[in-house]
């Protein structure tokens, strides 16, 4: 589910005319979370908008990693002639949205790694599009969770492919994507039929 919030400190919220308010937007995940168990949350966040003090963009990473959305990007403010926010006081120089940016993804980078491994020894179901020769494969979108493709010789069994999460870690260069890991992992199309193989899990 995406949900785009752009911050979670009132101030900015404000600002950015933003018509909610922090604990309105913690309550709201609450309930999503408890009503739909196992559901993938997806977010954007802004960082360096005007007026974000420090404090405000601490109460954003606090934000964050309290809630450990399973994918999540982040964009620094860019300032445009002729916009509300343009016009407004308090703009923050290029170095420092730059460095809040990459605070935010370095956190959101352990959040990854922690919601990935917590898949590790679980029994997975997951949907095959279809069947893909090693051309296919090889020119593949791996880093997208929508990627479903399998094997043309691993497709030849007509049950639903089971897979057993052995091991996994976000992907160096997807740094947004708690669910985007490289994995190794076991699958079973019928019983009594198991190999193993090092693939991409999304």
């Amino acid at each position: 589910m995406d949900i785009p919030l752009q911050h979670i400190h009132g101030n900015m919220l404000e600002r950015m005319r933003r018509e909610t308010s922090q604990q309105y937007i913690v309550d709201l995940i609450r309930r999503i979370r408890a009503g739909i168990p196992g559901i993938a949350l997806r977010t954007t966040f802004i960082v360096g908008f005007p007026g974000e003090t420090g404090a405000s963009f601490q109460a954003l990473l606090d934000f964050i990693r309290e809630t450990k959305f399973e994918r999540l990007g982040v964009f620094t403010y860019s300032q445009e002639d002729g916009t509300l926010a343009g016009r407004m006081a308090g703009q923050i120089p290029d170095q420092v949205r730059r460095q809040r940016r990459e605070l935010v993804m370095a956190a959101q980078h352990e959040i990854a790694r922690e919601v990935s491994e917590s898949f590790v020894g679980r029994e997975l179901k997951v949907l095959i599009e279809g069947e893909a020769d090693a051309k296919q494969l090889q020119g593949a979108n791996v880093s997208s969770w929508e990627h479903g493709l399998l094997r043309e010789q691993e497709s030849r069994h007509s049950p639903p492919v089971i897979f057993w999460l052995l091991a996994a870690k976000p992907m160096r260069r997807i740094l947004t994507g708690a669910f985007m890991c490289a994995v190794n992992c076991r699958w079973e199309n019928s019983p009594g039929l198991k190999s193993s193989a090092a693939r991409t899990m999304t």
